[in-house]
């Protein structure tokens, strides 16, 4: 069974992880440091709840295989994949505080999240277009997972 960050099982087993990640948590791979990888994965996160505002970077290719292969199929392959630009902290993503205060929005917005009617949609992807809620979940989860193997977590 596929990971579903809207499954409190999983949600669960993400933020005992999540937990582990402190100052000291370095990087296996990419260009990140621990600090904007917790804005990055908020940063989703408030994509998922419109609270980002974003261009369209979709194409019917994205929308439909890609965006298919990226949910179902693959994990996310390390250093091979472009950030969106308002999801990354050294563009236009949020900008890093401290550690602790951003652990604890992205806590929040994963709450805000999961909190959402079930009937209540959730917004466009910027490279996927729209999702589903079983699919945000998937792809929040791999997501997550990836960033978390990344440090260590």
């Amino acid at each position: 069974m596929m990971g579903n960050i809207l499954r409190k099982q999983d949600r669960q087993t993400m933020l005992r992880r999540f937990e582990q990640i402190n100052e000291n948590s370095e990087r296996q791979w990419g260009k990140m440091n621990v600090n904007e990888m917790v804005c990055h994965i908020t940063d989703q996160l408030r994509m998922a709840l419109g609270e980002i505002d974003y261009r369209d970077k979709s194409s019917f290719v994205s929308r439909t295989i890609i965006k298919f292969l990226a949910v179902y199929v693959i994990q996310a392959p390390k250093e091979k994949v472009q950030t969106l630009y308002e999801l990354d902290p050294k563009k236009g993503g949020t900008q890093p505080t401290q550690l602790e205060q951003d652990k604890t929005v992205f806590v929040e917005k994963l709450q805000m999240l999961c909190d959402r009617a079930p009937d209540e949609p959730l917004h466009a992807h910027g490279t996927f277009g729209k999702m589903s809620r079983r699919q945000w979940g998937i792809l929040i989860y791999k997501h997550l997972d990836h960033h978390f193997r990344q440090f260590n977590a």
